[in-house]
């Protein structure tokens, strides 16, 4: 049977640098799905390809896409995957009107408990980011979103009777962690690490680890070179900056694993962690979300292809030090941009609704009142004041009775 005779293609949902994502509909029963055709050009290529879809096929999780069927043509495989309409996590997050550490909560211990499922199932992801987080749904202000991880492009399975596997160092290099940069053995720690990095995202809205060049990004996660700096911080709770401490350790043997990090009390306790809205926070996810898009080399994939490290000179690299310890200037300035234009925004939402209630009130007054007559109502800025009103009145006798400046809106 052709993917052709049960599927009609639809839009395009993304594409990448190995294979294209396309919505599709079932013929029969018109329910959507989205297929992912890869390429390939050899025997050893299909191989690989083959791969992945052997391991969603070993996979039954709500937090995990389901595979639906596989097909294949000359030069190509399409596996039919789980439509999930609501993009990815960091698209969802920003669109919110509302974004606090407990909304945070949810959505890492959600990815938490796939990669427990995947640690049972001896399969390493090895490129966990936000983008391979997808929604099961459009974004919702009022509960959390239903997060999916997908793209096994570069999983693997860990065969029985042994502990880690070998394997060249791939995947999005702000989310290596330190032994896969050394092309060490890995196992399931290599997504913890990932997902520890994401939890600082989350949490603040800049990564722990970042440098315009790649050689020092990458030496800093070898390192383990990140902070909680002033003032970024100061708002977050300790049990939240323990549990990415444990996440983000460099010795993958000492790194907290997934069921341990489903027992840390932050994850397990979530109902008590602080639903404060962080307004800074959700601005600078904004900011990581847009540049994220624009720009694809840094924070873009080299899955698939081999990395090499050449580590940079002891005198670049103790003037480079500082870098990790801050969140990036330019991302800062993007922040504040963003922040200026929300605040315009609320400020012009502000005057138009204080207008409208002027008017409602001249209404009221010239109903009403018997000894003045409004003439002249309208909103406008003033310093004394985030917003104010401008009235000018008369009396019965017709005389003006001056301007009058009510008290801010606040």
């Amino acid at each position: 049977m052709r993917f052709e005779d049960v599927y009609e293609v639809k839009e395009l949902l993304g594409k990448g640098s190995f294979a294209e994502v396309k919505k599709c509909v079932n013929r029969r029963t018109s329910q959507l799905f989205a297929v992912k055709e890869i390429q390939y050009k050899d025997a050893e290529e299909r191989e690989k390809v083959e791969q992945e879809s052997e391991i969603l096929e070993r996979l039954d999780h709500c937090g995990i896409v389901r595979l639906e069927q596989v097909f294949y043509a000359e030069g190509k495989v399409l596996m039919v995957l789980e439509y999930l309409p609501g993009g990815d996590l960091f698209d969802g997050l920003v669109s919110r009107p509302f974004y606090s550490e407990k909304d945070a909560c949810a959505c890492v211990r959600q990815v938490i408990l796939a990669l427990n499922y995947l640690s049972t199932k001896r399969i390493i992801h090895r490129d966990l980011k936000p983008e391979n987080l997808l929604l099961a749904e459009r974004p919702s202000g009022d509960r959390p979103p239903v997060i999916k991880l997908t793209d096994f492009g570069i999983a693997r399975a860990i065969e029985d009777g042994r502990q880690a596997i070998e394997c060249h160092g791939s995947g999005s290099p702000m989310y290596l962690a330190p032994e896969t940069i050394l092309e060490k053995p890995v196992n399931s720690a290599v997504d913890m690490w990932a997902c520890g990095v994401i939890l600082y995202l989350l949490l603040v809205g800049y990564p722990p680890f970042w440098n315009e060049k790649v050689e020092f990004l990458l030496l800093s996660i070898l390192q383990g070179n990140y902070s909680f700096p002033s003032p970024y911080w100061d708002a977050v709770s300790e049990s939240a900056k323990d549990l990415i401490t444990k996440m983000l350790t460099v010795n993958p043997d000492e790194r907290m694993s997934a069921s341990e990090a489903l027992r840390h009390e932050w994850i397990a306790q979530g109902d008590f962690v602080p639903s404060l809205h962080r307004r800074s926070t959700l601005v600078r996810l904004t900011a990581f979300n847009a540049r994220r898009k624009l720009r694809g080399v840094v924070l873009g994939v080299i899955a698939r292809k081999r990395l090499t490290f050449t580590p940079p000179s002891k005198s670049e690299v103790r003037s480079r030090r500082r870098d990790s310890y801050i969140p990036d200037i330019q991302l800062e300035q993007e922040a504040q941009e963003i922040l200026s234009l929300k605040e315009k925004e609320c400020d012009e939402q502000r005057l138009e609704k204080i207008g409208e209630e002027a008017i409602r009130h001249e209404t009221s007054l010239s109903a009403h009142s018997r000894e003045y007559l409004v003439t002249d109502i309208k909103a406008r800025r003033n310093r004394q004041f985030r917003s104010s009103v401008y009235v000018k009145v008369k009396g019965k006798d017709g005389r003006p009775k001056g301007r009058r400046n009510p008290t801010d809106d606040n």
